[in-house]
């Protein structure tokens, strides 16, 4: 069994753990599988964090940042899909055209029950 715990305001450190900032950059090293034959690895999370780096400039995203933005996105493809019931439609859905922002970023968006997010590589929720 593998137990992974993550603590806060630097207390790693103290046991060799590691910082944020490294967990920033082992987050946006890794590549992920494409689910658009012929199925390459694609850097889709750095993109990602180079979105919000330039959005926050001067600051950096962390590797919050960027599980909070794909939840996010998760969040508003399901609002796209028709059959999605208020409870799980997030509010600023009617203030932003979801299609366009998601376009800006170099992703599609399907309309599909099962959302996905195609960037060059995909990102699927679960």
């Amino acid at each position: 069994m593998r137990v992974t715990s993550l603590l806060g305001a630097g207390a790693s450190v103290d046991i060799g753990g590691p910082l944020s900032t490294q967990l920033t950059d082992n987050v946006r090293q890794t590549q992920q599988q494409s689910a658009i034959s012929p199925y390459p690895m694609v850097p889709f999370l750095d993109r990602v964090a180079q979105a919000l780096d330039t959005y926050f400039d001067p600051s950096l995203s962390h590797f919050e940042d960027i599980f909070y933005t794909l939840e996010s996105l998760t969040s508003f493809s399901k609002a796209l899909d028709i059959q999605t019931i208020k409870k799980f439609k997030p509010h600023l859905g009617a203030f932003l055209d979801v299609r366009s922002l998601v376009s800006k970023f170099g992703v599609s968006i399907s309309s599909k029950s099962r959302s996905n997010f195609d960037c060059c590589g995909t990102y699927q929720p679960i």
